[in-house]
């Protein structure tokens, strides 16, 4: 067995990830209202959709009134989470799937509010936490209604991502539902973007 992989393991096991989804993570609200995340089904092929609107995730409150420890948990927790809706989803489409499509919306997406010193660790951390833990459980990624100045952000996010994982990632200006209908006929009414 690899030594990745025996770490990856290690790693379950030192954390209990294997039963995080029967654990209430203290100050489990307080996360949940700093970073609100939603799962909206399926794309076309299957794959679960989850979509966040990052100007709604709370990094000043969450690294000081949690913690980039706990809420690291709760990024497990949510990862967990993802990857038993894709057991769903591997039933309903008759296949196994593995991967899930992820839409990061910047609308009113405020730099400094992000990406000051404390954000940067913060979005370093969690970033590294999918890269490394979770590793091609990404499908695709669209980040949409970027800012002009957000291809500086993404320059710096970049380096730290593996080659593989930034291959799988767009970086839209506008509305992904023009741009991708295999995703977007999924995401309608009610879709983080939508109005």
């Amino acid at each position: 067995m690899s030594e990745l992989l025996q770490d990856l393991f290690r790693w379950r096991d030192e954390g209990e990830v294997d039963s995080i989804l029967d654990t209430l993570l203290e100050q489990h609200e307080a996360y949940h209202q700093g970073w609100p995340s939603r799962i909206y089904g399926c794309d076309k092929f299957g794959h679960p959709i989850v979509a966040e609107r990052m100007s709604h995730i709370n990094v000043k409150m969450l690294t000081q009134e949690l913690g980039i420890e706990l809420v690291t948990r709760h990024r497990v927790q949510h990862f967990e989470a993802v990857t038993r809706w894709k057991r769903g989803c591997s039933n309903k489409a008759g296949y196994r799937l593995y991967r899930q499509n992820v839409i990061l919306d910047l609308k009113d997406f405020a730099l400094f509010d992000h990406f000051n010193e404390t954000g940067k660790a913060f979005l370093f951390a969690l970033v590294r936490l999918g890269d490394v833990r979770y590793p091609e459980t990404l499908h695709r990624c669209f980040i949409i209604n970027a800012p002009m100045y957000f291809r500086v952000v993404w320059s710096v996010v970049s380096s730290i991502l593996d080659p593989s994982t930034t291959l799988k990632i767009r970086i839209l200006g506008g509305d992904a539902k023009v741009k991708f209908p295999a995703i977007s006929a999924s995401l309608r009414p009610n879709a983080p973007f939508s109005a």
